[in-house]
């Protein structure tokens, strides 16, 4: 028996059908692979092994040259240059005797006369704050902060705080993540810490800012940090996924045309 063609206009239909098939599919994988992508580093900061900027006081402070900043796409942080000034508009020192990197081993130093962050008075007292922004039509799903810490020596009190809020909230004591009364570990075998982020109040957020507060007894007693790193996912929010999808139809439209 003899096959017939299918008309013109039922092979027009398949093909139609085909098309809008093979893009519903492609969308619905572009949404899940936003939406469910794996976490990984998003931001980090630390510093070679520089020579440290001379001064005294507030003057004496890391060289930018030294520092290593690292962002993934869709994300923005601080500059070096912001990390040195002053921390009004969310990155930099406030109230700080010193913020430098050392001269070995690569860590980048605080340190404070002393007192506690842990009443809400003292949270504008001193500190380094760096602040993670996700771009334009970008949100942020966090998982992880972790970094080393150190002391050069171990028989004065060197511990500090850190604390995080976001999308440009107001901090409280509720916000810590890491408190270290007394960082006895050294350079050479720096101690890790981590905090965990996977809570709702750090998923689908425009901004992070986490503060630094030192708790050292005595000016010059620092406290050493290096290899900040936040860990999480950079996801399209849903206008922009709305839009992919939008600008996927006209395509259909077009070929259709």
């Amino acid at each position: 028996m003899m096959t017939q063609n299918p008309h013109p206009i039922t092979r027009d239909w398949r093909t139609r059908m085909t098309s809008t098939r093979t893009l519903v599919a492609a969308l619905a994988m572009i949404v899940a692979f936003a939406t469910v992508g794996q976490a990984a580093e998003i931001f980090f900061l630390s510093t070679t092994q520089g020579s440290l900027n001379n001064g005294t006081g507030v003057t004496e402070r890391f060289d930018t040259a030294t520092v290593i900043i690292n962002e993934a796409s869709g994300v923005s942080g601080p500059s070096a240059a912001d990390l040195i000034s002053d921390g009004a508009d969310g990155d930099g020192i406030v109230g700080l005797n010193r913020l430098w990197n050392n001269s070995a081993d690569g860590y980048f130093s605080i340190d404070n006369v002393g007192g506690s962050a842990t009443s809400v008075s003292n949270f504008d007292n001193a500190f380094l704050a760096i602040t993670i922004t996700a771009d334009a039509g970008q949100t942020l799903n966090l998982t992880e902060l972790s970094l080393d810490s150190a002391a050069f020596t171990s028989n004065n009190r060197r511990g500090y705080e850190i604390y995080a809020e976001v999308d440009g909230g107001t901090f409280d004591p509720g916000d810590l993540l890491i408190d270290v009364n007394d960082e006895n570990a050294s350079r050479a075998n720096p101690a890790n810490h981590s905090a965990d982020l996977t809570g709702a109040k750090y998923q689908g957020i425009s901004s992070i800012t986490f503060k630094f507060f030192p708790l050292t007894d005595l000016s010059g007693r620092t406290v050493d940090f290096k290899n900040f790193t936040v860990e999480g996912e950079v996801i399209p929010e849903p206008a922009s996924l709305a839009l992919l999808g939008l600008g996927g139809l006209m395509m259909l439209k077009r070929r259709r045309a």
